[in-house]
């Protein structure tokens, strides 16, 4: 999903305007079976904005609900802004979709989920409905009629431009909703899930064997600065603060277990409930995607129908054609596709030329005689001149 219409790798950071703008409900819709990652930074900043929000129903208070209330992660969350040994905390449970969540000192990527990523999302999502004057005109055009005059070219081909651009979107959004269709279908179609481990057990810390020293010279060894006994006293003193530091990051682990089978012993209701929610999204986007169907059909007749060959169906040639027509340059189809083509064989020629002329300059500059082939370039300027004029 985020891959396909964000060109994103890593999904798993919102920033603070998906916080501000979108309800959770709205961006956990994207998060079933999966994670969420929030910086601490972020969240602070939450809470700052929270202070002078007079909106009460603002989407930051129901995530702070939801944080604070719901998940139960804020004596944690001043936790770890306190702590020195901590970086990240969680996971956190959010049974009724299935998200973990975790807060991390970390700042959060350049790939993090943005309040317009989230708006393109749901845009993609919303259904797109058809025009009245559309449907008119696809139905005017269920059989072929010769064509009267320059206006209902003009207009047939302004219809084409609509049907192509809607066409556009609407396969984007069949798009969207065929990998809403297949998230879901992978949720339903198992025969078991639960809920994912906590992942944040931390690494005993071992302490490092030292060699004592040999018989010969143990007292001047043992005394000697840079000797067995300093090398001692840092392995252990280094020991001491690894396990300082293995015991604050256990206990958050300990943390994690208890939610864990917090969330599991209810899991045969959560499970059932995430379950039918599924099967609501999914009769919602098969419902959308026969719509959406039913709308191409409709474009897809207006451009079978027009009087516009299929070769010249797309948006260059049409809007060129609709220009010539309304500056009075053509009056019907084939003047145009004369004009359309005849500029465009120019063009190619132009930048035939522009290729040429570079070739010429970078010659010159690696010290090659051009003159020969810059009297070439200059008779077909000749010839093109004497064949527009």
């Amino acid at each position: 999903m985020f891959k396909t219409f964000l060109n994103k790798e890593d999904w798993h950071f919102l920033d603070l305007s998906t916080l501000l703008i979108y309800d959770p409900q709205q961006v956990l819709f994207y998060y079933y079976n999966s994670y969420i990652k929030i910086p601490l930074l972020t969240y602070n900043e939450l809470n700052k904005i929270a202070k002078n929000e007079r909106d009460l129903e603002a989407p930051l208070f129901v995530w702070l609900e939801l944080i604070d209330e719901q998940l139960n992660a804020k004596a944690d969350l001043f936790s770890l802004s306190e702590s020195e040994y901590l970086n990240t905390i969680g996971p956190y449970y959010y049974p009724l979709t299935n998200t973990r969540f975790y807060f991390t000192k970390s700042a959060a990527p350049a790939e993090s989920i943005s309040g317009k990523d989230i708006a393109l999302l749901l845009e993609l999502d919303t259904s797109i409905p058809i025009g009245s004057d559309v449907l008119s005109y696809s139905r005017s055009r269920r059989d072929t009629k010769k064509l009267k005059n320059s206006e209902e070219l003009i207009k047939d081909i302004s219809m084409c431009i609509t049907a192509l651009t809607e066409i556009e979107k609407l396969e984007k959004h069949v798009e969207y909703l065929n990998l809403c269709l297949e998230q879901r279908y992978q949720i339903v179609e198992m025969e078991d899930f639960y809920p994912v481990e906590p992942d944040n057990q931390p690494e005993k810390p071992e302490k490092d064997l030292l060699e004592t020293p040999g018989k010969e010279n143990n007292l001047v060894k043992f005394i000697k600065p840079g000797s067995w006994r300093k090398k001692y006293y840092e392995a252990y003193s280094h020991f001491s603060h690894d396990t300082k530091v293995y015991l604050i990051r256990y206990r958050e682990f300990e943390k994690s277990l208890e939610r864990f089978k917090k969330v599991l012993a209810d899991w045969h209701n959560h499970k059932w409930a995430l379950t039918d929610k599924c099967f609501e999204d999914i009769a919602i986007a098969e419902a959308k995607i026969k719509s959406a169907k039913a709308s191409l059909i409709v474009y897809k007749n207006i451009l079978s129908k027009s009087y516009i060959h299929p070769d010249y169906q797309m948006f260059d040639p049409l809007i060129l054609f609709k220009y010539y027509l309304e500056t009075g340059r053509a009056n019907e189809i084939q003047e145009c596709m004369n004009l359309y083509e005849e500029e465009k064989h120019w063009a190619e020629i132009k930048e035939s030329q522009a290729r040429i002329e570079n070739t010429i300059y970078y010659l010159r500059n690696e010290g090659v005689d051009t003159s020969e082939l810059t009297e070439q370039v200059s008779k077909m300027y000749q010839k093109r001149k004497k064949v527009k004029g």
